[in-house]
């Protein structure tokens, strides 16, 4: 089975992902601010341990809050970062579910 890092577990998509996984016996680590794994705020640089073993990222974390305060910017540097840092440390897979809408509507930018 996998060892998956997963960022925006407690949302709407990572809450159900992680359930998911788990009952497939996959071992999933959550990265986040209510984390029991490990804390971690969108922005912030990542541990080195968390990416310890790991299979894959799957990042679906996202700043409501920066999008908010016109500092839209935040996702995609944080993402790209968070990439880099998982790809450098030799975690073969990324999986991410954009934080971008193409909707001139959507409530995030």
């Amino acid at each position: 089975m996998a060892r998956l890092l997963v960022t925006g577990a407690s949302g709407y998509i990572g809450r159900r992902l992680v359930e998911m996984a788990q009952a497939d016996g996959h071992q999933v680590i959550i990265l986040g601010r209510g984390s029991p794994d490990l804390h971690w705020s969108l922005g912030e640089p990542v541990p080195a341990r968390a990416f310890v073993g790991v299979d894959a990222v799957i990042h679906l974390a996202h700043s409501w809050a920066a999008d908010a305060e016109g500092r839209a910017g935040l996702n995609g540097d944080a993402s790209e970062a968070l990439a880099h840092s998982a790809f450098a440390a030799g975690v073969p897979r990324f999986v991410f579910a954009s934080t971008n809408s193409a909707r001139p509507e959507a409530l995030n930018a």
